[in-house]
């Protein structure tokens, strides 16, 4: 398709313009072979906005709110009260608990037989509800006998 000079500059790569009722509009797309066809399909993803002349590029409403949600820091939730109980109700075999082991390792036993408890957890996926609750910021981040039992 033919476009203006003052359109040029807003050529990217993966993004497509087109002029829909008179109005330039600026799409980005993705490339996929087809395996049936033996060639490559040209998926339209999103809306990036419209093109004026006057105005230059005009991102879409819903483009700003994906750039704005892209800023936001991802905030990790995690669970307390299997933590809290734990504790609470513990605390003593706890204490007991790292006069036989050192300490680290005591967390790491202490923090498996939680989760093997609370969640009915296979030992492969300890690890998940490890990263998922308050023990992992309580302790250390990685436990050495949870993180051998990667969840796939």
């Amino acid at each position: 398709m033919y476009l203006p000079d003052w359109m040029q500059k807003f050529k990217e790569k993966r993004t497509e313009i087109r002029l829909i009722n008179k109005v330039y509009y600026k799409y980005e797309v993705s490339y996929k072979y087809n395996v049936i066809k033996k060639r490559t399909d040209k998926i339209t993803v999103r809306l990036r906005g419209k093109i004026t002349e006057q105005d230059g590029f005009i991102s879409s409403d819903k483009d700003s709110l994906r750039q704005k949600a892209a800023l936001v820091p991802n905030v990790d939730v995690k669970t307390y009260g299997v933590y809290h109980l734990f504790t609470m109700l513990l605390d003593a075999e706890l204490k007991s608990f790292k006069g036989y082991f050192k300490e680290n390792v005591s967390e790491d036993l202490f923090s498996f037989a939680m989760m093997r408890w609370a969640y009915q957890s296979p030992i492969k996926i300890a690890s998940h509800y490890h990263q998922h609750d308050f023990f992992s910021e309580h302790w250390s981040k990685k436990l050495s006998l949870i993180n051998k039992f990667q969840h796939p």
